[in-house]
C-alpha cells in the first residue's frame, strides 16, 4: 500500500504510444492517399490510362547542364543510346496501323530533357528515314543552340510570318542526317 492507486505512470506511457501510432499510421495513408505524384509504371499506367511506351534513363549532365546534343552516337552514353532506340521502337510498333507524322516532345516543367530526348529520338528515327526536328518552342529556343545553328538562321517564326520560305528555314544536321527547323527570330509576343 506504499504505492500511489492513480496516476498508473505504465498504463498511460501504453496508451500514449499506441495512441501516437495508431495517428501516425493514419495520417501516412492520408498522405499515401492525397499523393498522385508517379513512382512506378503500373502508377503511369493506371493514373493515364496508357500503355508506357519506354524509359529514358537519368544520366550524368555534360558541363553546361545537358547531355552533348549528339549523345545517341556516343559511346559513353551506350545505355541511353539503348534506351531511346527501345523508346522508338516501341512508338513506331504502337503507330503500325496509322500513318504517324508527327511526334510532339512536352513535360510540365522546365529542365526536364525535351530538347535532349527530342534530339536524340529525331536522330533514332533519322536513321530509318527522313525526319524534320521543328523547335516550337518561341520563348526559350533550345535546339539551334545545342546543334550549333546560327542565331540568325531564319526558322519557324520566319516561316508563319512568310518572310522565309521552307527550304530556307530548314538546317541539315550533317553528322546525323536530321533536318531541323530553328525557332528562326524570336517574335516580341509569342502567343
Amino acid at each position: 500500500a506504499n504505492k500511489p492507486f492513480k496516476p498508473n505512470k505504465k498504463l498511460i506511457i501504453a496508451m500514449a504510444f499506441v495512441l501516437s501510432l495508431g495517428f501516425a499510421m493514419m495520417v501516412s495513408l492520408i498522405f499515401d492517399a492525397l499523393n498522385d505524384t508517379v513512382k512506378s509504371k503500373g502508377d503511369i499506367e493506371s493514373k493515364l490510362a496508357q500503355r508506357l511506351l519506354g524509359f529514358i534513363p537519368l544520366e550524368k549532365n555534360g558541363k553546361n547542364g545537358a547531355l552533348p546534343v549528339h549523345s545517341f552516337f556516343d559511346s559513353q552514353y551506350r545505355r541511353f543510346a539503348e534506351s531511346v532506340r527501345t523508346f522508338r521502337t516501341s512508338l513506331l510498333l504502337t503507330q503500325l496501323d496509322r500513318e504517324h507524322k508527327v511526334v510532339a516532345i512536352t513535360s510540365s516543367s522546365p529542365s526536364e530533357g525535351k530538347t535532349t530526348i527530342a534530339a536524340n529520338l529525331a536522330m533514332s528515327l533519322a536513321q530509318m528515314g527522313k525526319v524534320l526536328l521543328i523547335d516550337a518552342d518561341l520563348r526559350k529556343p533550345s535546339i539551334a543552340k545545342r546543334f550549333d545553328i546560327p542565331a540568325f538562321q531564319p526558322g519557324l517564326s520566319n516561316l508563319i510570318i512568310g518572310t522565309e520560305t521552307l527550304e530556307q528555314c530548314i538546317h541539315v544536321d550533317e553528322s546525323s542526317g536530321v533536318n531541323i527547323m530553328p525557332c528562326g527570330q524570336i517574335p516580341s509576343n509569342p502567343l
